[in-house]
């Protein structure tokens, strides 16, 4: 697999998604590590977020 997971603590944005508009700019802290569902998608539960989020829409953020 060459896909690198987001881990429990990651930091991310969500882009290319509806939910951007609604959030552009807020940054989520990553509070599972990622993993696959049983239909192939792979999710993160986001802190202060209901429910899981598509991967796929989130890009890792490197705050020092």
């Amino acid at each position: 697999m060459n896909k690198t997971l987001l881990k429990k603590g990651d930091m991310v944005v969500m882009h290319r998604c509806f939910e951007e508009e609604f959030y552009r700019g807020k940054i989520w802290e990553c509070r599972t590590d990622e993993l696959q569902l049983k239909d192939g998608d792979w999710v993160v539960w986001l802190e202060g977020f209901v429910g899981c989020f598509l991967s796929k829409y989130l890009a890792k953020v490197n705050i020092n």
